[in-house]
């Protein structure tokens, strides 16, 4: 009898033992395997690419607040996302899965939420999907040039900067929580951002990846208060076409070259000889003019420049 029971544990022992080792070994295999993520832009969404700037845990979520560039028309440039379980976070150098608990300030993501938001300032909105970009905290990035052309966008006004070899480095958004000083320190205002200034500027360090890229200035440090006197030049209006922001005409000197081509846009001031304002689709070819602009031009033949304020000249 104990024979026959001896017999029945070991064949036990033979079944169950190596049975265990097979599970405790797969367990431990499937643990080292990173495990990578299929993901794909959810639709109707709106995008933002930026800087996670605050991390706040609220019950069963999580809110982050982004600042940097809205990835499509009907975004923002600065957005609160709601992160919660259902939330896809995917780092994006790998496509391995992460949770809201490997958040940084600092990181650098793109987040896809909505299309609902909240009318807060800044808007809400519950995200679907987020790109980890870059885990470190990034340091700014600074340049240094001249102000060319200044455009209102959504959420500010956008400067070209343009560097010493004429060239258009970057644009750069300067909103309301963009810092402005003179080099002594005092706060300007972005209303007092005139072309031609020499600037320095922080931004980034995310930009888009357009030509020039785009980003949004954290600071300017006006190096020169003194606005450059503006260029004046004479001519005959030749060809007129059509540009983002207004209209291009080129003038033409006496000896019938073409001297330069100005951009005309909603703020340049264009009146007759007498004080008279007109609009721009008063201008001609063919008509007498003469034109301040500058002093920002680019390098090109004819150079390319925008038209402060054009009188025309009556025969």
């Amino acid at each position: 009898m104990i024979k026959k029971t001896f017999l029945a544990i070991l064949i036990l022992s033979i079944i169950i033992i190596p049975t265990v080792w097979a599970e405790q070994a797969t367990t431990v295999e499937s643990s080292s395997v990173k495990q990578e993520i299929s993901y794909s832009i959810p639709e109707n969404t709106i995008g933002i690419e930026g800087i996670i700037k605050e991390i706040r845990k609220d019950m069963d979520k999580v809110i982050v607040l982004v600042e940097g560039q809205r990835l499509n028309d009907e975004g923002y440039d600065q957005v609160k996302l709601v992160i919660h379980d259902d939330t896809q976070i995917i780092n994006e150098k790998d496509n391995a899965e992460l949770s809201y608990g490997d958040f940084k300030e600092g990181m650098v993501i793109k987040g896809f939420y909505g299309p609902a938001v909240t009318r807060s300032l800044p808007p809400m909105g519950v995200a679907k999907l987020v790109l980890v970009q870059e885990r470190k905290i990034p340091e700014e990035i600074y340049t240094y040039g001249t102000i060319g052309q200044i455009r209102e966008v959504k959420g500010g006004i956008m400067v070209d900067i343009i560097n010493e070899a004429g060239e258009n480095e970057i644009n750069l958004v300067i909103s309301d929580r963009t810092i402005i000083t003179d080099q002594s320190g005092l706060e300007l205002s972005k209303d007092e951002l005139k072309e031609g200034l020499k600037i320095k500027a922080s931004y980034g360090p995310a930009v888009t990846a357009s030509l020039p890229p785009i980003g949004t200035a954290n600071s300017v440090v006006v190096e020169e208060q003194k606005i450059p006197e503006e260029i004046y030049t004479y001519g005959t209006i030749g060809q007129i076409r059509e540009v983002k922001g207004g209209i291009m005409i080129h003038i033409i000197n006496d000896a019938g070259e073409n001297e330069i081509n100005l951009v005309i846009s909603d703020r340049t001031v264009i009146t007759d000889q007498s004080g008279l304002e007109l609009s721009k689709d008063e201008l001609k070819e063919g008509l007498k003019i003469k034109a301040s602009y500058g002093p920002a031009v680019t390098m090109s033949l004819p150079p390319i420049g925008n038209a402060d304020k054009i009188i025309i000249i009556a025969e």
